[in-house]
Formats: structure tokens, C-alpha cells, sequence
């Protein structure tokens, strides 16, 4: 006949034991997440960052070329403005300002290819007219393909980190607390087994 019993003191204070050893190896697990926090970042980074398949082109008017506090996060940039009052940011990593200014010609007519951000920045990645180019699309692309990898490179490496500081930890730091979790199982596991054992004995007394 099996019987059900309620746990006695010791065990109930073994078993409280056991949930602040798990607390603690808990705790210690949770200090890996400032590395797992650094993934949200990349993978903004890669939302913020349209491929070239999401690129538009258009045709402007070209009026002025002003520096405005623009952008995410908001710093001095140059800013195209055409004659219809839109206006576009250079993406100032691929285009030469000085030798932009000096080539653009005012009312004249030009292919813009641009790239919209999060943010609604227009972002411009190629720029010219029938006879000159004042902004390479290819140099563009070339680096967004470069500034790609990297992100997908810092992902990987951070996804690497993680699962190594997990197992140092599991290894080294948790060491002594999973010895002592199997410490505990043991005691409350040999406690049942009295328990069960002094109760089964009981009954048969009883019965004889």
C-alpha cells in the first residue's frame, strides 16, 4: 500500500535550500545578459539600414545645398534642397562635399537614387546629371554590402560570447552551486525514503 505524507520540517528547510541555490545560479546566469543586450543594437542596425532593392530614384531640381542639424542621431549634415521643397541628406561616408559643391549646378536637372531610413531621412546614394557623376551608386551599394557583413559579423561574434560566458560560467562560477543542488536532491531524496520507509513499516504492525 502506498502512502502520501507531508514533508517534515527537515525537508521543507532542505527544499527552501534548494530554491536559493537555484536563485543564485540563476543570478549569475542573468549577468551574461549585457552581452545579449548588444543584439538589439545590431539588429536595429540592420533594420536602419535598407538594401538596395529598397532604394527609389527620382528626378529633382537642384536649388541649394544647406548644413542642418538632421538625422538619427541628429548631427551637422549637408542637405539637398530641389526646387519642389524636398529635401535630401548626403551620405557623406561615399560623396566628396568639396568636390560636389563645386560641380552641381544650380536649376540644372539630375538623377537622384536615395534610401529612406527608420527615421524618414532621405539619404542619398547616388547622384548625377547626362554628363557628370557627382555620386557614385556602386560606391554606395559597395559599402552598404561592407557595413552589412560587419553588423552580421558582431551579431555572430555576440551570439559566440554569450554561449561562451554561459558555459565558463556553468563551469567555473556555478560549479560549487550544482555540487551542492546534487547535495541537497540527495538529502531530501535519502529523507523520503526514511520517511516512506519508518510509514510502510507502521502500517504493516498494524495490520499483523
Amino acid at each position: 500500500m502506498k502512502t502520501h505524507t507531508a514533508p517534515d520540517g527537515y525537508i521543507r528547510e532542505k527544499q527552501k535550500e534548494l530554491r536559493r541555490a537555484r536563485q543564485t545560479i540563476a543570478a549569475k546566469y542573468a549577468a551574461t545578459l549585457v552581452i545579449v543586450l548588444l543584439l538589439p543594437v545590431w539588429l536595429f542596425g540592420l533594420a536602419a539600414n535598407p538594401g538596395p532593392d529598397a532604394w527609389e530614384e527620382t528626378e529633382v531640381q537642384y536649388q541649394s545645398i544647406s548644413e542642418e542639424y538632421v538625422g538619427f542621431p541628429t548631427r551637422l549634415r549637408h542637405v539637398l534642397h530641389t526646387s519642389d521643397g524636398r529635401m535630401f541628406v548626403f551620405n557623406e561616408r561615399v560623396a566628396s562635399m568639396e568636390e560636389i559643391q563645386k560641380s552641381i549646378t544650380a536649376q540644372e536637372h539630375y538623377t537622384l537614387v536615395y534610401s529612406e531610413t527608420i527615421s524618414g531621412a532621405k539619404i542619398i546614394e547616388g547622384l548625377w546629371s547626362n554628363h557628370e557623376v557627382l555620386q557614385s551608386r556602386t560606391a554606395a551599394v559597395q559599402l552598404w554590402e561592407q557595413e552589412r557583413r560587419g553588423l552580421w559579423s558582431a551579431i555572430l561574434v555576440t551570439c559566440l560570447l554569450e554561449g561562451l560566458a554561459l558555459l565558463m560560467i556553468d563551469r567555473l562560477w556555478c560549479k560549487k552551486d550544482h555540487a551542492k543542488l546534487k547535495h541537497l536532491k540527495a538529502h531530501i531524496k535519502q529523507r523520503e525514503a526514511a520517511i516512506s520507509g519508518r510509514t510502510e513499516g507502521a502500517l504493516y504492525n498494524d495490520n499483523a
